[in-house]
């Protein structure tokens, strides 16, 4: 059996790989993420693509939550913008609700991680106490 093998391409808007098979070509015809290109396009016009990239990348357990936080703050600032301009923005409405629901996905998985983190170490102090108990009454 032969192996299918994909060939990957650098997204030029966030530097990740891309996939042949799901990469768009912006107007330079380079390989980007359909995602990227649209956010883009909206960058233009706005902070919050970026604040929500932000979130989205950040491995930094302790600046998640505040990135999560300056998404939405940009989120919420372009959404008054767009009620106070002409015309419907139906795409753009379209990929902040999209945004918000990852940030919300992103949102719960951090805090349970961080409940996590939590459990993790009250276990290992009950098991720190545990180990001086049972050291202290063999003593005695």
């Amino acid at each position: 059996m032969e192996r299918e093998e994909s060939l990957n391409l650098i997204c030029v808007q966030c530097g990740r790989l891309v996939r042949v098979e799901t990469a768009t070509t912006d107007e330079r015809g380079q390989a980007v993420h359909s995602e990227c290109y649209d956010l883009r396009l909206y960058g233009e016009q706005s902070e919050w693509p970026e604040a929500y990239c932000k979130a989205l990348w950040e491995f930094e357990d302790a600046l998640l939550a505040g990135r999560i936080v300056d998404a939405r703050g940009e989120i919420s600032k372009r959404l008054v913008e767009l009620s106070h301009l002409p015309g419907l923005h139906a795409k753009e409405r379209e990929a902040i609700s999209e945004a918000v629901q990852a940030l919300q996905s992103l949102e719960r998985e951090d805090q349970r991680h961080k409940a996590s983190e939590i459990g993790k170490v009250a276990f290992e102090k009950v098991s720190a106490i545990s180990r001086s108990f049972a050291r202290a009454s063999r003593e005695y």
